[in-house]
């Protein structure tokens, strides 16, 4: 299996009702192997921004939730989440989702408690659906990357991937709720 990162591009990323754009994204990767370079082709995953493809900027894009409003517990009716319409040309694989720490300095102190203050992404549970049906399911930011998206694609036609967002019960230091997260975000592709 060769595996290229293909961090997200996001042409227009909708996060709960507030439009973004932003892109990232690093570009096409051609693997010919064998004889007469007859094995393999190129893969390459972009995103579409209305009848536009978008790709090339290596840097995963980064989402800030702060203007979102307080990030829900998991199980609130409505979560926000962020849209991407993701389209893989030439050879067809297989995507996975990852979420990182986008804050580059520690919060400040909370009152009252030592160290640095109380990050929610540290307990952000996730939901990834692919075209409306649920690839995982409240899960951490580790176990989300090993949801891996198969079947179904096909090469030059978006599928919307939508990640959803909420924070685990009983969080630990109550300054995580009603603060925003930072998401660093990248999509992988294998083929």
């Amino acid at each position: 299996m060769l595996t290229w990162k293909v961090a997200a591009v996001f042409g227009v990323v909708a996060v709960a009702a507030v439009g973004v754009t932003a892109a990232a994204f690093t570009d096409s990767v051609s693997a010919r192997l064998g004889s007469h370079h007859r094995v393999g082709g190129e893969y390459n995953i972009a995103f579409q921004d209305g009848a536009t493809l978008v790709e090339a900027n290596p840097t995963p894009i980064e989402v800030d939730t702060t203007n979102l409003g307080a990030i829900p517990v998991w199980g609130a009716a409505s979560e926000p989440s962020i849209l991407m319409h993701v389209v893989q040309t030439g050879v067809v694989g297989e995507i996975r989702v990852r979420v990182e720490n986008g804050r580059a300095a520690p919060l400040p102190s909370d009152p009252g408690v030592a160290g640095p203050g109380a990050d929610p992404y540290d307990v952000i549970l996730y939901t990834l659906e692919v075209d409306g049906v649920a690839v995982a399911s409240h899960v951490t930011a580790a176990d989300l990357e090993k949801a891996v998206v198969t079947g179904g694609w096909r090469s030059g036609i978006p599928r919307e991937v939508r990640l959803h967002f909420s924070l685990a019960h009983g969080g630990g230091n109550p300054y995580r709720f009603d603060r925003g997260a930072r998401l660093a975000i990248t999509v992988l592709g294998n083929s």
